[in-house]
């Protein structure tokens, strides 16, 4: 496996941090859900330079725009957990697995461990 194939996402490392979606298809309830949480809190997903990526089994979104890269089995053998439902994985800035859940997270449980990390605690006293 290629280097890209093991790390799809690295051409965001120290950009953006990265929330996965993963679900059987699209009308997964709990993909559907995840999604409902995390469209209502927008701009504070733009505030902690969140990209949000859904995979299902034939497409991938970017921040709501279809992509061919990577491919959602890429995705897949990347971060998912012995698992072909559903999963949601929050990759911090530095590349590696913040939280990893087979459930929906609440936007503000990731804000608040996004906000917990030191280098976003560095972002917010720099924007100060």
């Amino acid at each position: 496996m290629a280097e890209t194939d093991t790390r799809p996402l690295d051409h965001l490392r120290w950009q953006n941090r990265v929330i996965v979606v993963m679900a059987a298809s699209g009308d997964d309830p709990a993909l559907v859900e995840q999604e409902r949480r995390l469209r209502a809190a927008t701009s504070d997903l733009a505030e902690r330079d969140i990209v949000l990526i859904t995979a299902t089994k034939n497409a991938v979104t970017i921040n709501g725009s279809v992509s061919d890269t990577p491919s959602a089995d890429t995705l897949r053998q990347a971060y998912a957990e012995g698992t072909s439902g559903f999963q949601v994985v929050l990759i911090g800035k530095d590349g590696g697995v913040k939280l990893r859940a087979a459930a929906p997270v609440a936007a503000d449980d990731f804000f608040a461990l996004i906000d917990s990390m030191p280098m976003r605690r560095r972002e917010i006293g720099d924007a100060s």
